[in-house]
């Protein structure tokens, strides 16, 4: 087995195995303290109860248990340290649930935001032979949106979707600090 992780990562490939060492300074397993991580989604609830490493904690999940337990979607998780009377939070965060490409069938693989980018990309593309802005059929009037704002949304999810590819390869965002001096 590899050497755990020192912290959770950003994302977990649902039928990989995860291993990470949790040290905390005021809570050590050797005092009597127990820690369980717990994950939070729209479809995922799961816990499971760490194991004593010296004094740190030891979460070990095998393939089976992040398969079946987690799910593709951002989850919250926790770590709730106890030693029976008391409970704290000792760390917490966020992580995405990845496909497990050796058991997914044939899907949509894209972002929702790379599927809207796309559809407004061939909206766009379609806006040449229609010219009719407004109709009505019967008693409903339907109204499509202009050229302007649909370059304003493709504008937008064009954005969304660099923000999400910059996450997957795990560059995040960039703080630059600018100094403006007056001459």
């Amino acid at each position: 087995m590899p050497d755990p992780l020192s912290s959770m990562p950003d994302t977990i490939r649902l039928g990989d195995s995860l291993d990470v060492l949790f040290c905390f300074d005021q809570y050590k397993a050797d005092d009597g303290w127990t820690t369980t991580i717990r994950w939070i989604g729209v479809l995922t609830d799961f816990s499971k109860l760490t194991t004593a490493d010296g004094e740190n904690f030891l979460l070990s999940l095998t393939p089976t248990e992040t398969n079946d337990n987690l799910n593709v979607e951002q989850m919250s998780w926790i770590a709730s340290t106890t030693d029976g009377t008391d409970t704290f939070t000792a760390d917490q965060g966020t992580q995405e649930g990845l496909v497990n490409f050796a058991t997914a069938d044939a899907q949509d693989l894209r972002s929702s935001n790379q599927k809207v980018l796309d559809a407004l990309i061939a909206v766009i593309e379609g806006r040449a032979s229609t010219d009719q802005q407004e109709y009505t059929i019967k008693d409903r009037a339907l109204k499509r949106m202009t050229i302007e704002d649909l370059l304003k949304f493709q504008s937008i999810y064009e954005g969304r979707v660099r923000s999400d590819k910059r996450r997957e390869k795990g560059q995040g965002t960039q703080l630059i600090k600018i100094n403006w001096r007056r001459p």
